[in-house]
């Protein structure tokens, strides 16, 4: 599954290239910027590829997300933006999940062998509105405000415990984490 993720993220700006002489063209969005909750402000970074056609975009998106716990938000990004003038309104959804890092506070296993922490693909979305101003013919600088969600599961599997002369274990538990932060961006779009 990971390789031929990786391999539509390869493949699929060389296929947009091939239509340039087209209406349909090849865009690239680099994003930086703050996400601000409730309990902190953390950087953010999203790169976002895919095909425009007159002032609608749709394109596959991929971040890093430390807000809460670090994940790879992996989504599909749909922009449109309005007015014929330098500096345009742009309005923009995106879907998709959340997969999170493993770090040492989560191991994989106990020391017995036994599962210790899966973590859980979960969703991830943001919607919001910014501006766009053409810097020239094939660049532009957005900046965007928007609401992102973040769902951050995992499952721990309990240890099995020996007291003589009874072996026993508790039940897994899983732990869900809803995040609900504001976004500020600033990107450049080619």
């Amino acid at each position: 599954m990971k390789h031929s993720i990786i391999a539509i993220l390869l493949l699929f700006p060389a296929c947009c290239l091939a239509q340039k002489n087209r209406s349909i063209q090849f865009t690239s969005n680099t994003q930086v910027g703050m996400l601000s909750g409730k309990s902190e402000k953390v950087p953010s970074l999203q790169t976002i590829n895919g095909i425009a056609f007159k002032q609608v975009s749709i394109g596959i998106g991929v971040g890093y997300d430390n807000y809460g716990y670090k994940s790879i938000p992996l989504f599909l990004d749909a922009r449109k933006k309005f007015g014929q003038h330098t500096t345009q309104l742009i309005i923009y959804a995106d879907g998709g999940f959340n997969i999170s890092l493993r770090s040492n506070a989560f191991p994989k296993k106990w020391n017995d062998g036994n599962n210790a922490y899966q973590f859980n693909t979960s969703l991830y979305a943001e919607a919001g509105i910014g501006i766009s101003n053409q810097i020239s013919k094939l660049i532009s600088a957005n900046l965007t405000v928007g609401y992102s969600y973040k769902h951050f599961s995992y499952t721990e599997h309990s240890q099995l415990r020996y007291a003589m002369p009874y072996s026993y274990s508790s039940e897994n538990a899983t732990n869900d984490y809803y995040y609900r932060r504001l976004s500020v961006r600033l990107g450049l779009q080619f």
